[in-house]
């Protein structure tokens, strides 16, 4: 079960471009600090306009699993479409049984 990760559920903890603090991304990673982070110094950073942070950080939820709107469409999208996304699906299904 995810014990931290972004709002969508992607398990942060394990991602190459998190560990590197966002900066020292390697090929195939996304510039990103992570869904909690202020502000980013990455070149290229894309988690501040996440579409599913910002819906998440308006909501006021911990995650998305914690929405009364869970699974919306934009979450939906995002499971069928990005790498890891199934994985992201299980996560928050899983806080959402916890």
């Amino acid at each position: 079960m995810l014990e931290r990760g972004g709002f969508c559920g992607l398990d942060c903890d394990a991602c190459p471009s998190l560990a590197g603090g966002g900066k020292d991304c390697g090929p195939g990673t996304i510039p990103c600090g992570g869904c909690f982070s202020g502000p980013s110094d990455a070149p290229g950073c894309s988690f501040e306009d996440c579409r599913i942070r910002a819906c998440a950080l308006e909501r006021g939820v911990p995650t998305c699993a914690g929405c009364d709107r869970y699974v919306c469409g934009t979450l939906e999208e995002f499971f069928k479409s990005f790498p890891g996304g199934e994985g992201a699906r299980e996560n928050l299904n899983s806080r959402r049984k916890a």
